[in-house]
């Protein structure tokens, strides 16, 4: 038995060497990402401006089209930039009324309330939600649906701390 309690702490010592160098590995991994951040934003920016070309030459394209054009160039601003993010999610709207959509205008009202959300405007974007005709969603649009509407209650409770 005192075999097996002198073992222990050697056992401790051995696991606790094992995981600094599993972190430090991370943490080497994660310096490797952050370096290639401009690399990163040269693809995104890449990406926009092939999506900003086919919105460009879209005169003669449906409002259909256009429609799809939006919602991707809005997929890649909302985490990269706000302003735009909002521009695309009202043309979002615009699109989807112009087309008389039912699906289409849900749809970038959730992608509306996700923008207002991410400002803070919590009424706005429970205003928006609100709108939303949840049985005309399919199951992934549903789903993204009930995930910001958790969020949203989840964040203004977190706002509205108070001790």
């Amino acid at each position: 038995m005192k075999r097996i309690l002198s073992v222990i702490p050697f056992l401790f010592l051995f696991y606790s060497l094992s995981s600094a160098q599993g972190h430090d590995s991370l943490l080497t991994r994660l310096n490797n990402v952050i370096d290639k951040k401009k690399d990163y934003d040269a693809q995104k920016l890449k990406r926009i401006e092939k999506l900003q070309q086919e919105l460009n030459n879209a005169a003669d394209r449906d409002l259909n089209s256009k429609y799809n054009t939006y919602l991707a160039l809005y997929e890649e601003y909302k985490s990269f930039n706000y302003d735009k993010a909002f521009y695309y999610a009202q043309k979002l709207q615009q699109a989807g009324y112009l087309l008389k959509d039912p699906v289409k205008i849900a749809i970038s009202r959730i992608k509306f309330g996700f923008i207002l959300l991410s400002s803070g405007m919590f009424k706005e974007t429970f205003d928006s939600l609100k709108a939303v005709n949840v049985k005309l969603l399919n199951n992934i649009a549903r789903q993204e649906y009930y995930f910001l509407t958790a969020r949203t209650y989840y964040d203004l409770a977190d706002f509205d701390k108070d001790n």
